[in-house]
């Protein structure tokens, strides 16, 4: 009966995996490409993950340390190079960056790097901050220290009336309707929103003066006082 292990990282297990799947011993396939063929595996060979510390459920193993990425990335048998930690910034210099944009989380984050790859480059960004820096904190230490977790203090933000007059602008030009298409264009426009000093969250940011989407947005063309959030 093999002797069972504590569970391997990401990489140790993607690199067994990689190793496994190519055949080296009869019998087995030589290639597992997707979830189903993995539950398979599993159920048909079980002593092997027992033995080697592999976890039968990658996705939910790994995710709890942050490490896992997808199932095409864990199965796949291309090995791309990873950039060594001197090629990114510091640490702090990364996270005085982000505090200063309007990103609320790491989704958020991982768009930006998606739809801006060479500003990334050029920066120094790694794509996934939690496994290249030693002093990492988590997301939450991240976004801790703003009202509306972009990392700004009320202090930061344009006064509430030059930013409703910004916004309503906006709103006319790009048909901005709603919090939600509100939320979608600064998501878009990330650059605009920090040049003109606008919080993510102006309902939080703003709350003494606060009337409603429908007065921010000047989609509402007779706000009413008893709109003030409580």
């Amino acid at each position: 009966m093999p002797t069972k292990r504590k569970s391997i990282s990401y990489d140790e297990a993607r690199r067994w995996v990689r190793k496994f799947s190519l055949g080296f011993s009869s019998g087995r396939p030589k290639r597992i490409t997707n979830y189903l063929e993995w539950r398979a595996y599993v159920k048909k060979f079980p002593e092997m993950f027992v033995a080697t510390g592999v976890p039968a459920r990658p996705d939910v193993r790994y995710k709890k340390d942050g490490t896992w990425r997808s199932w095409q990335h864990f199965l796949s048998q291309r090995e791309k190079r990873q950039p060594e930690l001197k090629d990114f910034v510091d640490y702090s210099e990364w996270l005085e960056w982000m505090r200063k944009q309007p990103l609320r989380s790491k989704a958020d984050y991982e768009r930006w790097c998606r739809d801006n790859p060479d500003e990334r480059e050029v920066r120094g960004f790694p794509a996934n901050p939690s496994l290249t820096y030693k002093g990492w904190n988590g997301w939450r230490d991240v976004f801790q220290k703003s009202p509306d977790a972009a990392g700004r203090s009320k202090g930061d933000y344009a006064p509430f009336n030059v930013a409703r007059r910004i916004v309503r602008t906006i709103a006319k030009e790009d048909n901005v309707q709603s919090m939600r298409d509100f939320q979608r264009w600064c998501r878009k426009y990330p650059g605009r929103i920090a040049t003109h000093r606008i919080p993510l969250s102006p309902d939080r940011a703003y709350n003494d003066h606060w009337h409603g989407w429908g007065d921010f947005l000047g989609t509402d063309k007779s706000p009413t006082p008893n709109r003030k959030r409580d």
